[in-house]
């Protein structure tokens, strides 16, 4: 339980930062387009880490997505 506690608390600022970042007439187009990346997108990362270990170990695909994350939204914050 307290892993799971710890694992849903940062939901809320996201949802705040996007609140912030959009402006009014857009935000709630801007939230569900949102939830649904991180819903599409990260939930389906593991099942991109099995091909990935495959080719490298465990510990190199997973330091690959995890990494390609930050710089995917890097790139994307820039724009």
């Amino acid at each position: 339980m307290l892993f799971t506690f710890l694992g849903e608390m940062w939901y809320g600022v996201v949802f705040a930062v996007f609140m912030e970042l959009l402006p009014p007439r857009i935000r709630s187009t801007g939230l569900a387009v949102g939830i649904f990346m991180m819903n599409n997108i990260g939930g389906n990362l593991p099942i991109i880490v099995d091909p990935l270990s495959k080719l490298w170990n465990d510990r190199a695909a997973i330091a690959l997505l995890f990494s390609g994350g930050y710089f995917i939204s890097m790139q994307l914050s820039y724009h």
